[in-house]
């Protein structure tokens, strides 16, 4: 039986389209913003608080949890006397709470705990100007970009002035192309491996090609802004891409990744799983700053030639870290 003080119930802040109605329905159900806050962090006009997660992006329900990401320049501003359960996760330390039978979580960032985080995510801005001058390809871990993805992405409620600051200074606006660069050639490294397999256990290479396409998915997706960590959302997400890309590319990527192979077909397979990440990469390539750092980085990485070999001079790269 669970405890009356952290019993989970249905709620009604999914489903609002911004800040302000998030705002009112919470006051709505009871739960005061800065009382919750109260819990881990000393009153203060300037701490910046975003709501991130699924009731941010529009995929939340009645059971969502709440996702609170506290943005806070120094260690002093945290109260020693926190309550509730306290979870050291990445970059963040998470605070659980349950208020009003709704689960919130706090995820709380001090700035000197992110800014080896922002060095290495600026060192990657060389490569949309001047390729030549990369020196590093930061490769992050999922925890720093559900960060930087929340940090871009979130609903500001409060403290919009640091949020601002924060966003300017991580230049979340790369986010979307270090992404698309960074899951495409994650893409042509699982093409690689999934080509070498099928030739000794054909599921194998179907299982890893799988895995491929949806790297060459995300990297479509990245370019458009769906820059969440949480892949559970991919189709969803591929659905409403068809905006912005053709129906034939996405049911491509989409087919790939649902689609059963047969033994006698994995060869099909890997001849639609190449000609799809080559239409994935014409797209990114018709960004300047995207096709700058592609082109650049296929000249740097050597590969294995997919057959027929008549093919190598249009493969795309293995990997950014071959």
């Amino acid at each position: 039986m669970s405890c009356p003080d952290i019993q989970k119930l249905p709620h009604s802040l999914h489903g609002l389209d911004g800040p302000e109605a998030f705002l009112a329905a919470l006051a709505t159900a009871g739960v005061n913003l800065d009382e919750v806050l109260a819990t881990c962090i000393k009153p203060s006009s300037e701490t910046g608080i975003l709501l991130g997660g699924s009731l941010s992006e529009g995929v939340g329900n009645a059971s969502s949890d709440v996702d609170l990401v506290v943005l806070l320049e120094s260690e002093s501003e945290l109260r020693p006397d926190c309550d509730g359960l306290i979870i050291r996760a990445g970059r963040s330390v998470e605070l659980l709470l349950y208020r009003k039978g709704i689960e919130i979580n706090l995820e709380v960032y001090v700035r000197k705990d992110v800014e080896e985080l922002m060095s290495a995510f600026l060192s990657f801005a060389p490569a949309l100007y001047n390729p030549s001058d990369v020196e590093q390809i930061p490769i992050l871990q999922p925890f720093d970009i559900r960060f930087l993805h929340r940090l871009r992405t979130g609903w500001p409620l409060k403290g919009l002035r640091r949020i601002e600051m924060w966003r300017d200074e991580f230049m979340v606006d790369l986010l979307g192309t270090y992404l698309a660069v960074f899951h495409y050639n994650g893409f042509c490294d699982l093409f690689e491996d999934a080509v070498a397999m099928a030739r000794d256990l054909p599921e194998a290479g179907v299982f890893v090609g799988r895995r491929g396409a949806e790297q060459a998915m995300l990297s479509l997706l990245a370019k458009s802004g769906f820059t969440s960590p949480n892949t559970k959302w991919l189709l969803h997400w591929s659905a409403l891409a068809r905006r912005q890309y053709p129906a034939t590319l996405l049911d491509a990527g989409r087919s790939l990744l649902l689609d059963a192979v047969d033994d006698d077909e994995v060869q099909n397979f890997l001849h639609r799983l190449f000609e799809f990440g080559q239409n994935v990469l014409g797209v990114l390539r018709q960004d300047p700053e995207l096709r700058r750092a592609t082109d650049f980085l296929r000249t740097q990485i050597a590969y294995v030639a997919y057959e027929p070999e008549a093919m190598a001079s249009n493969m795309p790269i293995r990997s950014l870290g071959a």
